[in-house]
């Protein structure tokens, strides 16, 4: 459900970018055609057109006026000056690409405008006598037969700046149904998006709430292993350190001689006692490491000695097994600075591993050497070994390789993990070779010091 929400989320936003995208791409569009209309105006020709009929018009009406002797000559050459001018400014300005009939040939204000350059000199001549009456009479004759194409072309401009006029409405008119379907699309889109993130608010307060009732219960989870272990702490291990100590004494004859019947079964409570102070002392390890509240008493020490100390302490636990353990190449002047008492736990239960999988008649050799900078402590067997698939999962906790042999030697399945916190706690590093059928090598890499 969580993966859905976020895909739809991710297509929501690509549509509302796209939908962003095209609507800022039209708005451009309208305000560039927009900003066009004072210079690309479809009414312009037809001003111009119009302006230019008018103006041949005034200049008739000019020269009708003269020749009735209402007028006089010089407003006849004013409405020339302004009809040449006109024409000017028609044929050669900008507006002459709007007006398609200047290109045909033979078109009437070409015509027009080579009949101003012809008659020029006699319109500035005119003069108000009778002959200059005359004149301008002539003249009107002239230019009146002008009045019926240049009245066709103004029809001709208006037509083309209507069709001009409806393709640019109808593109405005594009622009803006464009704009309106883009902004539904993009409500829509926002609609969508804001129902999902009300969806996604309403699931991440369920969560929230499902997290806080498992913080709740973490929390008195928490508290009652720590009210678990005290009770292992003070009310099962100080018991089992007085019945240990009670059969050992009776087992030593420190209250008589012990019947060869009893001592039997004197042997196993003795055994037995021992296995529940390891798993007890192994439980407390462990809850001290998670809390990390484990105190480590940091001392510089060479490993030569301290590997010949832990040889000899362990060697009655190795013989009662039939094993010998054995020095193996140790090289001098390593120096270390680790608590000695958790390095000897580290060895203790490397040591006693390899003597409980060792067969019998075995060899187990520690030695230890110099490799990459390390000081690299080895603990070999020659016993069952681990299969491989097993090896990735050694260092778990609560983790025992399923075979005949680990259930036979029994274990708690803490050891080697609690090993591996106490050799990250070292700034080290442990792992293991082993061959099934042929044998284990533990590896300690420790940080050497001067």
């Amino acid at each position: 459900m969580i993966y859905n929400l976020v895909r739809v989320r991710w297509v929501l936003f690509l549509v509302l970018a796209w939908a962003l995208i095209l609507t800022a791409g039209s708005l451009w569009q309208m305000q560039a055609r927009i900003s066009s209309v004072g210079t690309e105006t479809p009414s312009a020709p037809v001003w111009f057109a119009t302006g230019l009929q008018i103006d041949l018009l005034n200049l008739e009406r000019a020269l009708s006026d003269h020749a009735l002797g209402t007028g006089d000559a010089r407003d006849v050459v004013l409405r020339f000056d302004i009809l040449w001018s006109r024409l000017d400014t028609v044929t050669k300005g900008p507006i002459r690409a709007e007006i398609s009939v200047l290109e045909q040939e033979g078109n009437p204000i070409a015509q027009l405008q080579q009949l101003l350059a012809e008659y020029e000199t006699a319109i500035l001549g005119l003069t108000d006598e009778l002959g200059g009456r005359r004149t301008s009479r002539s003249l009107l004759e002239v230019f009146d037969g002008f009045n019926g194409p240049m009245r066709q072309i103004t029809l001709q401009v208006l037509e083309d700046s209507s069709q001009k006029s409806t393709v640019w409405r109808e593109n405005l008119l594009s622009i803006a149904r464009s704009n309106v379907m883009q902004s539904i699309v993009l409500g829509c889109a926002i609609m969508v998006l804001l129902i999902v993130f009300g969806i996604d608010g309403i699931r991440s307060r369920r969560d929230l709430e499902e997290k806080d009732a498992l913080l709740v219960d973490a929390q008195e989870a928490f508290v009652a292993k720590s009210q678990f272990m005290s009770v292992i702490n003070h009310e099962l291990r100080t018991p089992l350190a007085s019945v240990k100590g009670a059969v050992s004494l009776i087992n030593a004859g420190a209250v008589g001689e012990v019947p060869e019947g009893f001592r039997k079964m004197l042997d196993l409570a003795e055994r037995n006692c021992d296995t529940l102070v390891s798993l007890v002392n192994d439980l407390l390890d462990a809850e001290k490491l998670d809390a990390g509240k484990m105190d480590f008493d940091f001392v510089k020490m060479e490993l030569e000695g301290f590997i010949k100390d832990e040889i000899a302490r362990h060697q009655p636990y190795a013989d009662a097994l039939g094993v010998n353990i054995e020095e193996a190449r140790v090289d001098a002047g390593l120096a270390v600075e680790v608590d000695r008492k958790r390095l000897g736990q580290i060895l203790s239960n490397l040591l006693s591993n390899a003597a409980k999988f060792s067969h019998s008649g075995g060899v187990i050799r520690v030695g230890a050497e110099k490799r990459d900078g390390q000081a690299v402590i080895s603990v070999q067997d020659f016993g069952v070994g681990i299969p491989e698939e097993a090896q990735s999962k050694l260092f778990d906790r609560f983790y025992q390789v399923d075979s005949s042999s680990e259930r036979e030697k029994g274990g708690t399945g803490l050891g080697l993990s609690i090993v591996n916190s106490i050799v990250a706690a070292h700034g080290g590093r442990i792992w293991v070779d082993s061959i099934e059928g042929k044998g284990s090598t533990f590896y300690v890499g420790l940080p050497l010091v001067p």
